[in-house]
């Protein structure tokens, strides 16, 4: 593994309540488009007082399975300039076709927190475009294209490198309600099809002091 990753900063620290927050997130994705993209622009609408950093992805050296993205994780731990004691460290990974125990004890170890989407990051995206009563529907979809298929009835020439438009992001709230709805077994790692545990991380975003 490359040690030189470069480190982008999404979002500034926000004055809130008087405060300015010195903790950071670092979140490393399996994606390196669509994921950062809504984390970045999402940061910007709900004003959060973390500084949302992101771990560039390696997809072109097909280093993007839940292995390697901790493997970046890691690197932010090691790396001394960077690192703050009281940051903290997340991966965002997709179900689809990996096996999640090795990521999920290498984050017990470590103390990295890790959301899954089962089976892909869209899942999150649709829950921001579906109402509830759609729900339903998508029981029947079990992968990543179907739930692609879902999204180009909203947006026809959606890709995974244009997950929404901006004003999409305001719906935030409706898609973790959804997300609860359809988590009937929260102490999993994995959510059933379909699902996200994302709806966790941003009402942890939203909610920082």
């Amino acid at each position: 593994m490359n040690q030189n990753v470069d480190y982008e900063v999404l979002i500034d620290p926000e004055q809130r309540c008087g405060k300015r927050s010195t903790q950071r997130l670092f979140i490393a994705t399996e994606g390196s488009n669509s994921e950062p993209k809504y984390f970045s622009d999402l940061g910007k609408l709900i004003k959060t007082s973390i500084k949302l950093i992101h771990v560039k992805g390696i997809r072109r050296l097909g280093l993007s399975d839940p292995e390697h993205v901790f493997e970046r994780i890691k690197i932010a731990l090691n790396d001394e300039e960077k690192y703050k004691p009281n940051d903290d460290y997340v991966v965002v990974v997709d179900k689809d076709k990996w096996s999640l125990d090795l990521i999920e004890t290498l984050c017990k170890n470590y103390g990295v927190k890790i959301f899954v989407s089962n089976p892909c990051f869209e899942v999150w995206i649709l829950f921001h475009l579906i109402n509830k009563n759609q729900v339903n529907r998508l029981i029947s979809s079990n992968s990543c294209d179907d739930f692609i298929d879902e999204i180009k009835q909203y947006f026809n020439h959606h890709n995974k490198d244009k997950p929404l438009r901006r004003w999409d992001y305001a719906q935030y709230p409706k898609a973790i309600d959804i997300a609860k709805q359809l988590d009937v077994k929260p102490n999993e790692l994995v959510p059933e099809n379909p699902g996200s545990r994302i709806y966790r991380l941003i009402e942890k975003l939203v909610t920082k002091d």
